[in-house]
């Protein structure tokens, strides 16, 4: 047994559920990861991410509502991860053919696959006709291009439509921030808005068409939502309307998205208020608190389906985050310390090629993996791209005598980062998994021949060729 192994073994005696993170033998793991692996590695914890999925489901039961989940593939698409949770019954929910693909190779039936995005293409319609696989049609433009696929195949088939409620999920104490949401809520470019008849209009034209028929409704919100209220009001502004379509049309289906927030994660929600108090010194804007009570959740949108008659619907809902944020860390490596400008900085080897998310206001646990106790000050966190915005956090504290070679850990790396991931200035990360005593990788670390690939030079030699 390797060192790493021994290490992930002695940890699991002491951990509750397989959970690696904050245990007595994480630093232990840790560095021997780096030592075996190099920097920068996600970690993948397998138990806390069948963990996370089995709290779903039972929370979601708990409060009442019986629902279908299909796991959000766009979030983490790495196959270890995607088969894990369908050895645990999960379904798929898919934006793109090549996530279709993957979920298919992987076992899944094409009646647990269901079929998202703005954008099919053709050739994507009908790898999902032939396979069985759900569609939610984004528009009337592809409904039309799908009703010719299955008149070519004579084969009509059932559809669902993307909707839009029209009402900000994104709330914070910013009134200029929540003007703004409400504008974006209603602009959302995703399938058709209730309020003004868009939705009604394509229901009805896409229901004259002769070779599909609308079983089932579809939203999806947003990614990170923690406004549970705002979630709820959306919602019955949907149920609403698929109540009155199912007056004379028989529903099937209600899909009502994932997003659900984590509490490991924090977004800003500010507008031109809020930036300018921070100007002057004065925020005085209450911070907004993060994660999602599912249970409760749950009971709303069960009282919702019945208030609106929808109790023989099936519902779906697409976590993605809710499950695997925090079964994954990013281990980095230190390679500066310095102070300039007044402003202490740490400069590591993992940047927003790594976790792009972070760029968009997302405030993330950063620590030392094998603090020293030593007294704390604060850093900002730079990562190793060329370009200013390479900034992992603008402050976070860390011992004061953190130096070159020193780990640091990212917590949640889980959600859209391996999917989201560029190779742009330094190489994708690899991910070790850590299952049953033992870490073994799963995704392999980028290469100058993997970057270099996509070349085509007529008549010479691929580049990165040996």
């Amino acid at each position: 047994m390797n060192d790493v192994n021994m290490a992930i073994a002695d940890a699991k005696c002491s951990v509750d559920r397989g959970a690696f993170w904050h245990s007595p033998g994480e630093a232990a793991i840790l560095a021997n990861i780096a030592s075996q692996f190099g920097t920068p590695t996600h970690a993948l914890d397998m138990s806390r991410l069948t963990g996370n999925y089995r709290n779903f489901k039972r929370e979601f039961e708990a409060g009442g509502l019986d629902c279908t989940i299909l796991y959000s593939v766009k979030t983490n698409y790495l196959p270890n991860l995607v088969r894990a949770l369908k050895a645990q019954g999960c379904a798929a929910d898919v934006v793109s053919g090549y996530e279709m693909e993957l979920a298919l190779e992987l076992g899944f039936p094409g009646d647990q696959i269901t079929f998202n995005g703005p954008h099919k293409t053709a050739a994507e319609l009908e790898r999902a006709i032939d396979a069985g696989v759900f569609i939610n049609l984004d528009s009337t433009d592809e409904a039309r291009r799908l009703n010719r696929i299955a008149e070519d195949r004579g084969r009509p088939i059932d559809v669902g439509l993307r909707l839009n409620p029209g009402i900000a999920i994104y709330r914070g104490a910013d009134p200029t921030y929540n003007e703004m949401a409400e504008r974006a809520a209603l602009e959302s470019k995703f399938g058709y808005t209730v309020p003004g008849g868009a939705a009604e209009a394509a229901a009805a034209e896409i229901s004259a068409l002769s070779h599909l028929r609308i079983t089932g409704f579809h939203c999806h919100l947003g990614s990170q939502i923690t406004d549970m209220d705002a979630f709820a009001q959306a919602l019955d502004r949907l149920f609403a309307f698929a109540g009155g379509f199912a007056g004379n049309h028989p529903l099937e289906r209600m899909n009502i998205g994932g997003g659900f927030g984590v509490d490991g994660i924090r977004r800003e929600r500010r507008g031109p208020l809020r930036g300018l108090l921070d100007f002057y010194g004065c925020d005085n804007l209450d911070a907004q608190n993060e994660g999602f009570e599912l249970r409760d959740f749950a009971t709303a949108v069960a009282s919702l389906r019945a208030q609106h008659g929808l109790n023989g619907v099936q519902f779906y809902c697409e976590p993605g985050r809710a499950i695997v944020s925090d079964a994954m860390v990013l281990l980095a490596a230190v390679s500066s310390v310095k102070e300039t400008g007044g402003v202490g900085w740490v400069i590591v080897d993992a940047g927003l090629n790594l976790m792009p998310t972070i760029a968009m206001h997302e405030d993330h646990g950063i620590r030392e993996v094998a603090p020293s106790g030593a007294p704390k000050t604060l850093f900002r966190i730079g990562g190793p791209l060329c370009y200013e915005g390479d900034v992992l956090a603008a402050a976070k504290l860390l011992g004061n005598d953190i130096a070159e070679g020193d780990l640091i850990l990212v917590e949640d790396s889980g959600a859209y980062t391996i999917s989201r991931a560029t190779n742009f200035i330094r190489p994708r990360a690899a991910v070790v998994a850590l299952e049953d005593g033992k870490a073994s990788l799963c995704w392999r670390r980028e290469e100058f021949v993997d970057v270099f690939s996509f070349n085509v030079s007529p008549g010479q030699p691929a580049i990165g060729s040996r």
